[in-house]
């Protein structure tokens, strides 16, 4: 007999044995598709609370979130995108339910400006993740085009 009347009890297994390669991937997607579309949300999860910068210098989620915001709005459009996801890896430490991680590929995006003028941009770029709450969002990026 259920506990509760008309209680249904389910098992989620990816709770209990989370793939961490897809998620890392799922992660770098979203990424990856809001960097192109120019569209990070404020409330946006993908990104870590805490973020560190090129020199070391933390900021919190909205402090990068109004900088991209600074760097997406230089721009009228981008388009021409694509990416590889080449590499990813991690490292737990699950004594502490938290971990390292990271996804790195190629991608390449045309920037229009103001005067129609485009800029491609193509090279490597490197996501670093970390995990929090048994979720992976990005703490530090490197990406074509942007400057810390």
């Amino acid at each position: 007999k259920d506990p509760v009347d008309g209680m249904i009890m389910g098992y989620i297994y990816e709770e209990f044995h989370p793939n961490h390669k897809a998620s890392i991937e799922h992660c770098t997607h979203q990424f990856l598709k809001e960097w192109f579309t120019r569209s990070f949300a404020d409330n946006e999860f993908i990104l870590s609370q805490d973020i560190i910068t090129a020199d070391g210098i933390q900021m919190q989620r909205n402090e990068l979130l109004d900088k991209l915001r600074f760097f997406f709005d230089a721009f009228k459009n981008f388009a021409d995108d694509a990416y590889t996801i080449d590499n990813t890896s991690f490292e737990l430490q699950p004594e502490v339910e938290r971990g390292m991680a990271f996804a790195e590929g190629m991608l390449k995006y045309d920037a229009e400006i103001d005067n129609s003028e485009v800029i491609h941009f193509e090279g490597s770029y490197k996501l670093y993740l970390q995990m929090e709450y048994n979720e992976w969002s990005v703490f530090y990026f490197v990406m074509p085009g942007f400057k810390w």
